[in-house]
């Protein structure tokens, strides 16, 4: 069973989120306004078609997809997120929002399959099997002709790496047994949440088995009076960020 349900405090990264800009140029101030915006696109190509959303938080993607696309299933297996999610849309017409793993909504919907698949911001959170499950689960949820987009973190390769969301000051990277043990212990939330740092070239072959990519984007940059101290918390050599996001999506197709 893939797992992304944790036992954490750490519900609310707006503060986070402060830490970074966009370079679309639109002035909104959203760090990561192309990805919502490839999703909107996306959407509006499937138009008459069907939404999953995995990992669903409090319905950032929900709030605007009830309304492009005919029907949105939004799944969020951390009870409060659900809740906040759930009174906000699920009486809309065509959404449903359930507190869910993905692995429990296919053993009651065997055979169910979507025009579009999300998963934001939810496999840098499990263990390197769990996230191999749920790309194989996501790949079984597409349609033949359906599209994903999978949203994650982003580094350079000497950046990349494992980490918790609370480490300690002088334990920046972590191996990945104990990356491994730590996000498969749903019940250890002592050091906030898990955290794995893909580069491209890794997040791209853990989708190789089961996706052909189709589109590859970096996004959240660093702002420019913040760089450094990123630079230094990951022991990187001063300038590496400046141009690197960090996050990175990619939109893809089931593999024929």
């Amino acid at each position: 069973m893939a797992e992304y349900k944790y036992n954490s405090k750490d519900r609310d990264l707006r503060g986070f989120a402060d830490n970074f800009v966009n370079r679309v140029g639109d002035g909104s101030g959203l760090h990561d306004r192309d990805y919502f915006d490839m999703i909107k696109m996306l959407l509006a190509m499937k138009r008459e078609g069907s939404l999953l959303d995995i990992g669903a938080g409090v319905g950032r993607v929900t709030e605007f997809s009830r309304g492009i696309i005919a029907e949105t299933i939004a799944l969020e297996p951390d009870e409060i997120r659900w809740q906040a999610c759930h009174k906000a849309y699920h009486q809309e017409p065509g959404c449903k929002v359930i507190c869910q793993l993905t692995s429990e909504y296919m053993a009651e919907n065997p055979g169910k399959t979507f025009d579009v698949v999300i998963l934001g911001m939810v496999i840098q959170h499990m263990s390197t099997s769990s996230v191999r499950n749920l790309l194989a689960e996501v790949a079984s949820l597409l349609k033949p002709d359906g599209v994903a987009i999978i949203f994650t973190t982003h580094s350079v390769d000497a950046g990349r790496g494992s980490t918790y969301s609370h480490p300690r000051p002088d334990q920046i990277y972590i191996s990945e047994e104990e990356f491994n043990r730590y996000a498969d212990d749903h019940t250890d939330g002592s050091k906030g949440l898990p955290v794995h740092r893909f580069s491209k070239a890794e997040f791209l072959d853990f989708l190789a088995p089961h996706f052909d990519t189709i589109y590859w984007r970096q996004t959240s940059y660093y702002h420019e009076d913040r760089v450094v101290n990123f630079e230094n918390r990951l022991q990187l050599e001063p300038g590496t960020l400046k141009d690197v996001g960090n996050s990175q999506f990619a939109v893809v197709r089931k593999s024929p």
